[in-house]
């Protein structure tokens, strides 16, 4: 027909709807719309789906199984911090030999120490020369320390994560065990130092017995002289008594004022002015009581010594029993009463823990300084009795005198030597029987069944991923395409749909 005509029949008013661009429906056709999307790109859908889901399932399924085995430590925190001093040098490769040790800085070092792993990795390859059923097992696993239950309970979890369930418990149990004693031994760093100074001293002074023998010896061969007289005897066995009881109280005495000194330092670090009034406030009245009780004692024992069949219980003793016992209740008393007074003087102020910790230094530093004061005092007597004594061995006859002072030598040498022999003993046994701050509270047993991958849940998530991947790919695909497919595809493009 020419332009502007109409068909038979055709009224332009009536129809003028056909005209209307198309307009969005509702909710509902939209929803028809969406089914037939579906319905229409199904199986790209079903294809997407499957690839997805498949891939995840072979995936999940070619994953070596991971196991975990738990053994739990339990840590002494509290209450250590000022026990401790300082580490000696050469004992500092040890991390746990700390004084400032907590729940969340020991799982750092944990995870940190070098010696803890090459100790459990040691342990790992001696089992598996002893233990033929472990030769095959590689070493792969790893542990992992994290703190259990609520913040102060100074636990610590250590998990052993490998793909064999065995390795996984080894690790946890062997892990537990030399993080153990490694705290032992971070215990024993200050017992050990003492234990090796004491095994010097015990060779050097074997030798200085040997050579004091050998010298004795020597002597009576070539001057033909066979022993002392009874007066030569008695003093000298007097004289290396006395030398071997100066020197021992010596050495306690070095060793008591480096502690007093080290104890000075930390209360200077909080406290310079209550540090500095301790310092002049020794009670001089408690080193004379000492001086005296030390004259008494030494008095007793060269009783004892001169009379063999008596003992301490003798009547003859009673007088000078008695006094001991006075002068130690006065000197007790007097100690306590200034471990008190300086205990609980002034001059430091901070927190209930602080002001707790300073009251603990001034009594240790009261407690050493009465110490380190009856010490000198005990010297002090025992050089003059040792000066009377060696005048009494320059009036022997000069034969009498040279081997005596040979057979002073030898004597002393082997009080020295049996005097070292019985502090290393003390020291051997107080360093096996030193715990650690750490204990085994349960090892870990062999589990059994993985704790990854879990399975079910990747393959939930692989079905729920492929279906939404599906869904996404049929959408773009119906996007990308400019087909018509229904007659409503034609009306959503504006165009009138006359018949199909």
């Amino acid at each position: 027909p020419r332009a502007g005509a109409h068909p038979e029949g055709f009224d332009p008013a009536s129809s003028y709807a056909y005209y209307e661009p198309f307009r969005p429906s509702g909710g509902r056709e939209q929803i028809e719309r969406l089914l037939d999307l579906l319905y229409r790109r199904r199986w790209l859908i079903v294809l997407v789906f499957l690839l997805v889901a498949g891939s995840v399932a072979v995936y999940t399924y070619t994953l070596e199984p991971e196991y975990e085995a738990y053994s739990y430590v339990m840590l002494e925190l509290q209450g250590r911090r000022a026990e401790l001093p300082p580490s000696p040098t050469g004992t500092d490769e040890n991390l746990f030999a700390r004084n400032d040790r907590t729940l969340t800085g020991e799982i750092q070092i944990l995870y940190l120490s070098d010696q803890l792993y090459e100790r459990v990795h040691r342990r790992l390859a001696e089992l598996k020369e002893q233990d033929s059923t472990l030769a095959g097992m590689p070493i792969q696993g790893y542990p992992r320390f994290e703190p259990e239950g609520r913040e102060g309970n100074n636990i610590i979890r250590i998990a052993g994560v490998s793909t064999s369930p065995r390795e996984a418990m080894l690790l946890a149990n062997l892990y537990a065990e030399e993080y153990v004693r490694l705290t032992q031994e971070a215990s024993r760093t200050h017992i050990t130092a003492a234990r090796r100074l004491l095994e010097e001293q015990e060779q050097k002074r074997l030798t200085e017995l040997q050579e004091a023998e050998a010298a004795v010896q020597a002597y009576q061969s070539r001057e033909g002289a066979v022993a002392l007289d009874q007066e030569g005897s008695s003093i000298v066995l007097k004289i290396a008594d006395l030398e071997a009881q100066r020197d021992e109280a010596g050495i306690e005495l070095q060793t008591r004022k480096a502690t007093l000194s080290r104890l000075r330092q930390e209360l200077e670090r909080i406290s310079p002015r209550l540090a500095e009034r301790l310092s002049s406030n020794v009670d001089e009245q408690i080193r004379q009581l000492k001086v005296m009780l030390t004259e008494k004692e030494l008095d007793r024992d060269e009783y004892l010594r001169n009379n063999p069949g008596s003992t301490i219980a003798d009547p003859a003793l009673e007088p000078v029993n008695r006094e001991i016992r006075r002068l130690r209740s006065q000197i007790d008393q007097l100690s306590q009463q200034y471990v008190s007074e300086v205990a609980e003087s002034g001059g430091v102020s901070g927190s209930e823990n602080s002001l707790s910790y300073v009251a603990g230094l001034r009594q240790r530093i009261a407690e050493e300084e009465i110490a380190i004061s009856g010490l000198e005092a005990r010297i002090d007597v025992l050089n003059r009795r040792l000066q009377a004594y060696q005048r009494d061995l320059r009036a022997l006859p000069q034969q009498q005198t040279e081997l005596a002072q040979l057979e002073r030598r030898r004597q002393y040498a082997e009080k020295m030597y049996e005097a070292v022999m019985a502090r290393l003993q003390d020291v051997r046994i107080a360093e096996e029987s030193e715990p650690g701050y750490a204990r085994i509270l349960r090892e870990a047993t062999e589990p059994g069944d993985p704790v990854r991958p879990d399975r079910m849940r990747y393959i939930v998530l692989g079905l729920f991923f492929g279906l939404l991947a599906g869904l996404g790919v049929a959408i773009l695909r119906d996007k990308l395409d400019n087909r018509f497919y229904k007659p409503d595809d034609l009306r959503s493009k504006g165009h009138v749909v006359l018949g199909t």
